[in-house]
């Protein structure tokens, strides 16, 4: 009887538990919802937020490159990319501070892959791509991996990219 009791207690706590995260976190989902529709991504640098967008890459300066798609749920391709390298984003919304260690990418889904500050300044390394073989990448709703995703180059499984992207954050 007393582990019943224990139960339903532990039962009822964790219920409590979820519907409190879920009011605290219900802004960000929003805000990540608002991001992904708008096609823009957070850019957190020095302390400064900024927005980018598909018009603010383009006037910056697009590149092609190729790289391998690697999902679980097909073989490896070759795929023709439209975007702008991540380092040159971060110098157009004024740099990093020398203390910096790290670039954090966030996607809608939770999930985030860190760079470190030395691979991002690679040059032709780490790209923020939104066209895939002459097409954009398409947003969650379509089954795409877009309007932006994150590509390492030298990423032979494609587990360091970030579909969705919606942040990026300077630590």
């Amino acid at each position: 009887m007393k582990s019943k009791k224990l139960a339903i207690i532990i039962i009822v706590l964790l219920v409590v538990v979820f519907v409190f995260s879920l009011f605290l976190n219900k802004e960000n989902i929003g805000k990540r919802k608002e991001l992904l529709e708008n096609a823009q991504i957070e850019i957190i640098v020095n302390g400064d937020i900024y927005l980018l967008n598909k018009e603010i890459i383009e006037e910056i300066g697009t590149v092609e490159f190729n790289a391998i798609l690697d999902t679980s749920t097909g073989s490896a391709s070759e795929h023709r990319y439209q975007g702008i390298e991540l380092s040159e984003i971060l110098n157009y919304f004024g740099g990093i501070k020398e203390d910096a260690s790290a670039i954090i990418a966030h996607g809608a889904d939770g999930y985030s892959v860190a760079y470190s500050r030395e691979e991002v300044f690679t040059e032709h390394k780490i790209y923020i791509a939104y066209m895939e073989d002459g097409e954009f990448l398409g947003g969650i709703d379509e089954g795409g991996r877009g309007p932006f995703e994150i590509i390492v180059l030298n990423d032979q499984f494609s587990n360091r990219r970030c579909k969705w992207l919606i942040r990026i954050g300077v630590v």
